[in-house]
């Protein structure tokens, strides 16, 4: 996709593509019907990889092993982890594709949302565990000038 700067052609095959046919970009170029993609499918695809991420973390979540130590709550990833995390990969891989083959443009693919969600849907599922199991978060640093290893507050 050219997004070159004043007076550049928006989409005109400046990217090395056929003379004079449009550029294959997120959005279809000005005058140009049906080339490029609407808002709406890539505010889906967004909406679409998001859920995806999420439930693929919550999924990742429910795997972890919860135990308490040292009077707070702590975690430990397992082996059904780490296959559920390899399974996420080949799902959202797979889902990059067929988002690809519907015409998406590798640069708009949610694979970073997609993972941040991830990470959000494993957090939050964990979270309610630990809550459902009555176990005690671990409180904040108090002192973050401490130095490291040396940052649990002593009762």
């Amino acid at each position: 996709m050219h997004l070159g700067g004043a007076g550049a052609e928006f989409g005109a095959g400046a990217g090395g593509g056929d003379e004079g046919q449009p550029e294959r970009g997120l959005l279809p170029a000005p005058g140009v019907q049906g080339e490029g993609l609407g808002e709406e499918f890539l505010d889906l695809c967004a909406a679409v990889g998001a859920a995806l991420g999420v439930g693929l973390g919550v999924l990742r979540g429910a795997t972890v092993t919860l135990f308490e130590r040292d009077g707070v709550a702590w975690q430990r990833y397992t082996g059904r982890t780490f296959l559920v995390a390899a399974g996420s990969l080949v799902v959202m891989a797979g889902f990059g594709f067929l988002a690809g083959r519907f015409g998406l443009a590798p640069d708009a693919r949610p694979v970073q949302l997609s993972i941040g969600v991830g990470f959000l849907g494993e957090a939050l599922a964990v979270g309610c565990r630990v809550l459902v199991a009555g176990l005690p978060f671990a409180p904040e640093r108090r002192d973050l000038n401490l130095p490291l290893g040396t940052d649990r507050i002593r009762r």
